[in-house]
């Protein structure tokens, strides 16, 4: 049977959807449209793309020569800010509005702008400042890199939806949220076949409060026939982080958005659920090494902040949305697992991953199929 897949946001808990694909694939069927929202969206784009389930496991947890995960260096403090922004922000203008009384006041403003200059040498101010400035604490630029140099491994790297649908013939779909117009966006080959798939992802995988969020480029043409040039775009998680009516509401909006379901056709949410324990083993996050410094002990104070606000919107929607569907929910297990989890040890790794693929055989086994 031919299954449409939708794929919850959740971050590292992500990797949870690579052993229920393969429990899925095991059992004799074959995936349909795959729609994604953040970590998601990544995982129906490289399962369009080619990859097995397998691979993307190893996608996500590839380390590099020093043991450090791959996706925890995905993190970047940008290097630098265009003058324009420096100039028009906040924090400069609470420092250039500083008086001091040593500077003669014709001399002020030049002394207070290499004082900022001076401020944005340092990483730790820079990541403030692209908080307060852009929205969030990262770039994104590594990550779209990252994204870039897997999809190359299929010639897909600069690949459009058009010309993904074309040489794939699967139809994937990434959800982000239009924060100009506080409304979702399904993005996919009949509602933005210019828009080149990678940064489909980076939009919807962007945290508000901890990536930066995309402009929308001229380029990439409208949306749905609508011009959205010049608009601010984040985490499809805001809005609609488990999807799943747009492979099972009968509405023709959604239609036009998602083309129409193949004959005989079934749809799985696969729903992130933190309540569920994983394994005996995993049910707890191990302790991090301990950095005792104080801003070091700020910061974690205000990823875990982050981490819990992030973990609480994206869970209202989830609920709301498995209360609505219930019969095309497969949960998977997450309990101890966080978002910004990224640097797990390979035992919990396959713990969840093994969770996942139960998970979905004993959905199969429920559902008869």
């Amino acid at each position: 049977m031919e299954i449409d897949l939708v794929f919850a946001g959740g971050g590292a808990k992500g990797i949870v959807h690579c052993g229920a694909v393969q429990a899925l694939l095991n059992s004799g069927h074959q995936f349909g449209r795959l729609v994604g929202t953040s970590a998601g969206a990544i995982t129906a784009v490289l399962l369009g793309a080619g990859f097995s389930a397998e691979e993307i496991v190893g996608i996500f947890t590839e380390k590099l020569p020093n043991g450090r995960a791959r996706l925890n260096t995905l993190r970047d403090v940008p290097e630098t800010f265009p003058d324009e922004a420096i100039d028009q922000s906040l924090l400069y203008a609470l420092v250039r509005d500083t008086e001091i009384s040593f500077i003669p006041p014709h001399e002020q403003e030049k002394f207070m702008k290499n004082v900022m200059h001076a401020f944005l040498k340092s990483a730790a101010f820079r990541e403030i400042f692209s908080f307060v400035e852009f929205g969030g604490a990262y770039g994104g630029n590594t990550f779209l890199g990252w994204i870039h140099e897997e999809l190359a491994k299929k010639s897909m790297a600069e690949a459009t939806f058009a010309e993904f649908y074309e040489a794939t013939s699967s139809q994937v779909t990434a959800v982000a949220t239009d924060l100009d117009d506080t409304s979702r966006l399904v993005l996919n080959h009949i509602t933005t076949p210019h828009l080149p798939v990678a940064w489909a992802i980076r939009m919807s995988m962007s945290i508000p409060l901890v990536w930066q969020g995309v402009t929308w480029q001229e380029a990439w043409g409208p949306y749905h026939g609508r011009d959205i040039t010049g608009h601010t775009i984040v985490d499809g998680g805001v809005v609609s982080n488990l999807p799943l009516d747009l492979v099972l509401a009968d509405l023709p909006l959604i239609t036009r958005l998602m083309g129409s379901p193949a004959p005989n056709s079934h749809a799985i949410g696969l729903y992130i659920d933190t309540s569920l324990p994983v394994s005996e083993s995993t049910q707890t996050q191990p302790p991090a090494k301990k950095d005792n410094s104080k801003t070091s002990q700020q910061l974690t104070q205000i990823n875990q902040h982050i981490n819990n606000l992030v973990d609480t919107f994206t869970r209202a929607h989830d609920r709301i949305v498995a209360s609505t569907y219930p019969n095309n929910i497969c949960r998977l297990p997450a309990k101890g697992y966080t978002t910004m989890d990224f640097d797990m040890s390979d035992e919990r790794v396959q713990a969840l991953v093994k969770a996942g693929s139960k998970a979905m055989q004993a959905y199969l086994e429920n559902a008869h199929l």
